[in-house]
């Protein structure tokens, strides 16, 4: 199996419905809380999107995660 790098992209579900699924993609469609990979033909929703919650963080300047 050959190693794609991990590339994620955020936007609306018609955004993404509307891009052209290419492999390696992560997609986080932020209206329906939906997660999408790619085979490169189609966008496959991961799982039942049920229990998966996502959200972004911002490291405060003086604490970086890397800084112990």
């Amino acid at each position: 199996m050959a190693q794609l790098p991990f590339n994620v992209v955020k936007g609306s579900e018609a955004a993404i419905k509307a891009s052209r699924p290419l492999p390696g993609y992560l997609w986080f469609a932020l209206d329906t809380r939906k997660i999408y990979y790619s085979d490169g033909e189609d966008f496959i929703s991961m799982g039942g999107n049920s229990s998966v919650f996502f959200g972004t963080l911002t490291w405060p300047e003086d604490n970086p995660p890397d800084s112990d």
